[in-house]
Protein backbone atom coordinates (compact mmCIF):
# COMPACT_ATOMS: atom_id res chain seq x y z
CA UNK A 1 0.00 0.00 0.00
CA UNK A 2 1.31 3.50 -0.90
CA UNK A 3 2.09 5.80 1.74
CA UNK A 4 0.40 9.66 2.01
CA UNK A 5 4.53 10.43 0.87
CA UNK A 6 4.01 8.70 -2.60
CA UNK A 7 0.18 8.83 -2.95
CA UNK A 8 0.42 11.38 -6.18
CA UNK A 9 3.01 9.70 -7.99
CA UNK A 10 0.81 6.34 -7.57
CA UNK A 11 -2.19 8.54 -9.14
CA UNK A 12 -0.49 9.54 -11.37
CA UNK A 13 0.92 5.80 -12.55
CA UNK A 14 -2.52 4.40 -12.48
CA UNK A 15 -4.56 7.68 -14.29
CA UNK A 16 -2.05 7.69 -17.20
CA UNK A 17 -1.08 3.93 -17.14
CA UNK A 18 -4.39 2.31 -16.12
CA UNK A 19 -5.68 0.86 -12.65
CA UNK A 20 -3.59 -2.34 -12.89
CA UNK A 21 -0.45 0.01 -13.23
CA UNK A 22 1.32 -0.20 -10.01
CA UNK A 23 1.11 -4.11 -9.63
CA UNK A 24 2.26 -4.76 -13.14
CA UNK A 25 5.10 -3.26 -11.16
CA UNK A 26 5.63 -6.74 -8.97
CA UNK A 27 8.60 -8.43 -9.85
CA UNK A 28 10.32 -11.85 -8.06
CA UNK A 29 13.74 -10.00 -8.99
CA UNK A 30 16.40 -9.92 -6.14
CA UNK A 31 19.15 -8.41 -7.65
CA UNK A 32 20.66 -5.12 -6.68
CA UNK A 33 20.28 -1.97 -8.66
CA UNK A 34 22.83 1.02 -7.40
CA UNK A 35 20.54 4.32 -8.38
CA UNK A 36 22.74 7.49 -8.43
CA UNK A 37 20.95 11.14 -8.57
CA UNK A 38 22.07 14.64 -8.83
CA UNK A 39 22.13 17.62 -10.68
CA UNK A 40 24.18 17.99 -14.09
CA UNK A 41 28.06 17.93 -13.66
CA UNK A 42 28.35 16.88 -10.77
CA UNK A 43 30.49 13.47 -12.27
CA UNK A 44 26.95 11.08 -11.13
CA UNK A 45 27.34 9.56 -15.07
CA UNK A 46 31.10 8.86 -15.12
CA UNK A 47 31.22 7.41 -11.22
CA UNK A 48 27.77 5.25 -12.80
CA UNK A 49 29.20 4.58 -15.61
CA UNK A 50 32.14 3.17 -13.64
CA UNK A 51 29.88 1.72 -11.18
CA UNK A 52 28.51 -0.71 -13.85
CA UNK A 53 31.72 -2.07 -14.43
CA UNK A 54 33.81 -2.32 -11.51
CA UNK A 55 31.94 -5.06 -10.05
CA UNK A 56 30.70 -8.02 -11.92
CA UNK A 57 27.63 -8.03 -14.75
CA UNK A 58 26.41 -4.55 -14.20
CA UNK A 59 24.08 -2.57 -16.84
CA UNK A 60 24.71 0.98 -16.89
CA UNK A 61 20.86 3.21 -17.77
CA UNK A 62 20.50 6.91 -17.92
CA UNK A 63 17.22 8.77 -17.42
CA UNK A 64 18.74 11.71 -18.68
CA UNK A 65 19.67 10.00 -21.76
CA UNK A 66 16.28 8.78 -22.70
CA UNK A 67 15.46 12.59 -21.97
CA UNK A 68 17.69 13.74 -24.53
CA UNK A 69 16.70 11.39 -27.18
CA UNK A 70 13.21 12.60 -26.81
CA UNK A 71 14.34 16.38 -27.33
CA UNK A 72 16.45 15.23 -30.05
CA UNK A 73 13.28 13.79 -31.91
CA UNK A 74 11.46 16.70 -31.58
CA UNK A 75 14.43 18.77 -33.08
CA UNK A 76 14.47 21.32 -29.50
CA UNK A 77 17.26 21.44 -26.61
CA UNK A 78 16.84 19.98 -23.66
CA UNK A 79 16.45 23.39 -21.87
CA UNK A 80 13.55 23.80 -23.60
CA UNK A 81 11.98 20.92 -23.58
CA UNK A 82 12.11 20.89 -19.55
CA UNK A 83 10.67 24.99 -19.77
CA UNK A 84 7.63 23.21 -21.82
CA UNK A 85 6.91 20.65 -19.77
CA UNK A 86 6.84 23.20 -16.86
CA UNK A 87 4.31 25.00 -18.96
CA UNK A 88 2.41 22.12 -19.19
CA UNK A 89 1.80 21.32 -15.60
CA UNK A 90 1.18 24.63 -14.81
CA UNK A 91 -1.65 24.81 -17.43
CA UNK A 92 -3.15 21.85 -16.00
CA UNK A 93 -2.86 23.30 -12.67
CA UNK A 94 -4.25 26.42 -13.27
CA UNK A 95 -1.72 28.79 -13.10
CA UNK A 96 -0.75 28.96 -16.74
CA UNK A 97 -0.44 32.45 -17.63
CA UNK A 98 -1.62 32.44 -20.92
CA UNK A 99 1.69 33.56 -23.10
CA UNK A 100 0.89 31.19 -26.18
CA UNK A 101 -1.65 28.63 -27.02
CA UNK A 102 -1.11 25.42 -24.82
CA UNK A 103 -2.55 23.35 -27.58
CA UNK A 104 0.67 24.62 -29.53
CA UNK A 105 3.04 23.06 -27.30
CA UNK A 106 4.56 20.25 -29.35
CA UNK A 107 4.87 17.89 -25.51
CA UNK A 108 0.98 18.63 -25.43
CA UNK A 109 -1.22 15.40 -24.83
CA UNK A 110 2.02 14.02 -23.89
CA UNK A 111 3.12 12.97 -20.12
CA UNK A 112 6.70 12.74 -20.81
CA UNK A 113 8.10 12.74 -16.59
CA UNK A 114 5.54 10.34 -15.81
CA UNK A 115 6.18 8.15 -18.95
CA UNK A 116 10.38 7.93 -17.79
CA UNK A 117 9.55 7.19 -14.46
CA UNK A 118 7.46 4.49 -15.01
CA UNK A 119 10.15 3.24 -17.37
CA UNK A 120 12.78 3.79 -14.62
CA UNK A 121 10.10 1.35 -12.71
CA UNK A 122 10.47 -1.39 -14.63
CA UNK A 123 14.59 -0.92 -15.12
CA UNK A 124 14.67 -1.33 -11.30
CA UNK A 125 12.54 -3.94 -11.39
CA UNK A 126 14.27 -5.71 -13.94
CA UNK A 127 11.00 -5.85 -15.86
CA UNK A 128 11.98 -3.68 -18.84
CA UNK A 129 11.64 -5.06 -21.82
CA UNK A 130 14.37 -3.99 -23.38
CA UNK A 131 16.57 -4.62 -20.35
CA UNK A 132 19.16 -7.29 -20.61
CA UNK A 133 19.95 -9.97 -17.90
CA UNK A 134 22.95 -8.98 -15.73
CA UNK A 135 23.61 -8.94 -12.09
CA UNK A 136 22.84 -5.87 -11.32
CA UNK A 137 22.27 -2.27 -12.66
CA UNK A 138 23.16 1.22 -12.35
CA UNK A 139 20.47 3.57 -13.27
CA UNK A 140 21.81 7.59 -13.06
CA UNK A 141 19.51 10.78 -13.87
CA UNK A 142 17.45 12.96 -11.99
CA UNK A 143 15.00 10.67 -9.99
CA UNK A 144 15.90 7.15 -9.80
CA UNK A 145 16.45 7.08 -5.86
CA UNK A 146 13.05 8.59 -5.29
CA UNK A 147 11.53 5.78 -7.46
CA UNK A 148 13.72 3.44 -5.84
CA UNK A 149 11.95 4.72 -2.50
CA UNK A 150 8.82 4.54 -3.99
CA UNK A 151 9.06 0.70 -5.19
CA UNK A 152 10.57 -0.18 -1.60
CA UNK A 153 7.69 1.46 0.03
CA UNK A 154 4.89 -0.47 -2.21
CA UNK A 155 7.47 -4.11 -2.28
CA UNK A 156 9.33 -3.73 0.26
CA UNK A 157 12.33 -4.55 -2.06
CA UNK A 158 15.59 -5.00 -0.89
CA UNK A 159 19.14 -4.59 -2.87
CA UNK A 160 18.48 -0.91 -3.72
CA UNK A 161 21.40 1.41 -3.01
CA UNK A 162 20.45 5.25 -3.25
CA UNK A 163 23.39 7.51 -3.98
CA UNK A 164 23.00 11.27 -3.90
CA UNK A 165 26.06 13.04 -5.68
CA UNK A 166 26.41 16.66 -5.46
CA UNK A 167 28.89 19.48 -5.60
CA UNK A 168 29.70 23.50 -5.26
CA UNK A 169 28.89 25.91 -8.54
CA UNK A 170 32.81 26.31 -9.36
CA UNK A 171 33.44 22.90 -10.17
CA UNK A 172 30.46 22.70 -12.20
CA UNK A 173 31.37 25.41 -14.08
CA UNK A 174 34.62 24.02 -14.54
CA UNK A 175 33.55 20.41 -15.82
CA UNK A 176 31.09 22.69 -18.24
CA UNK A 177 33.75 24.13 -19.94
CA UNK A 178 35.98 21.21 -20.07
CA UNK A 179 33.01 19.49 -21.45
CA UNK A 180 31.79 22.51 -24.18
CA UNK A 181 34.84 24.05 -24.81
CA UNK A 182 37.83 22.18 -23.72
CA UNK A 183 40.52 20.65 -20.97
CA UNK A 184 42.57 23.73 -21.98
CA UNK A 185 39.89 26.44 -21.09
CA UNK A 186 39.14 24.35 -17.78
CA UNK A 187 42.43 24.05 -17.02
CA UNK A 188 42.00 27.84 -16.99
CA UNK A 189 39.39 28.11 -14.91
CA UNK A 190 40.61 25.87 -12.80
CA UNK A 191 43.99 28.15 -12.00
CA UNK A 192 41.83 31.47 -12.46
CA UNK A 193 38.62 30.89 -10.18
CA UNK A 194 39.05 31.48 -6.32
CA UNK A 195 38.94 29.37 -4.41
CA UNK A 196 38.26 31.98 -1.56
CA UNK A 197 34.83 32.75 -2.60
CA UNK A 198 31.58 31.31 -1.91
CA UNK A 199 31.60 28.67 -4.33
CA UNK A 200 27.67 27.80 -4.00
CA UNK A 201 27.15 31.30 -5.24
CA UNK A 202 26.16 31.28 -8.92
CA UNK A 203 26.38 35.20 -9.16
CA UNK A 204 29.72 35.63 -7.79
CA UNK A 205 30.97 32.12 -9.51
CA UNK A 206 29.19 33.67 -13.07
CA UNK A 207 31.02 37.06 -12.20
CA UNK A 208 34.68 35.69 -12.22
CA UNK A 209 33.75 33.30 -15.23
CA UNK A 210 32.75 36.00 -17.05
CA UNK A 211 36.28 37.75 -16.50
CA UNK A 212 38.22 34.70 -17.71
CA UNK A 213 40.47 35.44 -20.82
CA UNK A 214 38.77 32.73 -23.02
CA UNK A 215 36.80 32.88 -26.78
CA UNK A 216 33.21 33.56 -26.38
CA UNK A 217 33.33 33.64 -22.76
CA UNK A 218 29.92 35.56 -22.60
CA UNK A 219 28.39 32.68 -24.98
CA UNK A 220 30.14 29.94 -22.92
CA UNK A 221 28.78 31.91 -19.43
CA UNK A 222 25.40 32.50 -20.80
CA UNK A 223 24.60 28.68 -21.73
CA UNK A 224 25.91 27.80 -18.26
CA UNK A 225 23.31 29.42 -16.66
CA UNK A 226 20.77 27.96 -18.94
CA UNK A 227 22.10 24.51 -17.89
CA UNK A 228 22.17 25.44 -13.99
CA UNK A 229 18.13 27.15 -14.66
CA UNK A 230 17.54 23.66 -16.56
CA UNK A 231 18.17 21.54 -12.98
CA UNK A 232 15.90 24.21 -10.86
CA UNK A 233 13.60 23.41 -13.65
CA UNK A 234 13.69 19.65 -13.66
CA UNK A 235 13.31 20.22 -9.47
CA UNK A 236 10.09 22.62 -9.88
CA UNK A 237 8.48 20.51 -12.36
CA UNK A 238 8.73 17.12 -9.95
CA UNK A 239 7.53 18.98 -7.03
CA UNK A 240 4.67 20.21 -8.77
CA UNK A 241 4.02 16.83 -10.46
CA UNK A 242 4.14 14.56 -7.37
CA UNK A 243 4.51 16.87 -4.31
CA UNK A 244 8.44 15.11 -4.04
CA UNK A 245 12.01 16.88 -3.21
CA UNK A 246 14.38 14.82 -4.92
CA UNK A 247 16.93 16.62 -3.42
CA UNK A 248 15.75 15.69 0.07
CA UNK A 249 18.37 13.62 2.15
CA UNK A 250 15.79 11.52 2.99
CA UNK A 251 15.53 9.43 0.55
CA UNK A 252 19.45 8.78 0.36
CA UNK A 253 21.59 5.87 1.95
CA UNK A 254 24.88 7.77 1.01
CA UNK A 255 25.90 11.15 -0.14
CA UNK A 256 28.81 11.92 -2.19
CA UNK A 257 30.42 15.61 -2.02
CA UNK A 258 32.73 15.84 -5.74
CA UNK A 259 33.86 18.86 -5.18
CA UNK A 260 37.72 19.62 -5.85
CA UNK A 261 37.98 15.55 -5.85
CA UNK A 262 39.51 13.02 -8.92
CA UNK A 263 36.74 11.07 -10.10
CA UNK A 264 38.82 7.84 -8.65
CA UNK A 265 38.79 9.02 -5.28
CA UNK A 266 34.91 9.47 -5.80
CA UNK A 267 34.16 6.43 -6.97
CA UNK A 268 36.34 5.25 -4.08
CA UNK A 269 34.15 6.81 -1.47
CA UNK A 270 31.13 4.53 -2.79
CA UNK A 271 32.96 1.76 -2.67
CA UNK A 272 34.40 2.22 0.46
CA UNK A 273 30.78 2.47 1.91
CA UNK A 274 29.36 -0.51 -0.50
CA UNK A 275 32.25 -2.83 1.50
CA UNK A 276 31.31 -1.32 4.90
CA UNK A 277 27.53 -2.34 5.29
CA UNK A 278 28.78 -5.73 6.04
CA UNK A 279 30.03 -4.21 9.36
CA UNK A 280 27.67 -1.50 10.06
CA UNK A 281 24.97 -2.29 12.44
CA UNK A 282 23.05 0.53 11.52
CA UNK A 283 22.69 -0.47 8.09
CA UNK A 284 19.14 -0.98 7.34
CA UNK A 285 18.20 -4.76 6.50
CA UNK A 286 17.47 -4.28 2.90
CA UNK A 287 20.90 -3.59 2.22
CA UNK A 288 22.78 -6.16 3.78
CA UNK A 289 22.91 -8.34 0.88
CA UNK A 290 24.49 -6.25 -2.08
CA UNK A 291 28.00 -6.27 -1.11
CA UNK A 292 28.09 -10.31 -1.83
CA UNK A 293 25.65 -9.99 -4.82
CA UNK A 294 28.00 -7.28 -6.09
CA UNK A 295 31.28 -9.37 -5.54
CA UNK A 296 34.64 -7.44 -4.88
CA UNK A 297 35.60 -4.42 -6.85
CA UNK A 298 38.21 -4.44 -9.62
CA UNK A 299 39.88 -1.24 -8.53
Amino acid sequence: MTTTKFAKLSTAFTEYFGRNAIERLQSDVKTPAILIAGHQLTGKSTMAKRLATIYNGGQFYSVGSMFRELASSLNMSVAKQSRLLLDLQLHEQGKWDGSYDIKQNPLYGRRVDIELDYRTCQIVQGIDKQQPRNMYSVIEGRQPALIGNFIQNIYDRENLLKIYVKCNVRDKSIRFLEREVGKECAAIAEQQLPLDLDLDDMAAVVGHLSSLPLPNIDKVVEQFIENQHRDQDDRNRYMELYGLDYEASQFYDFIVDTSNETAANNLRKVTDFIDSLDRDNTVPTSLKNIKPLLGSPRL
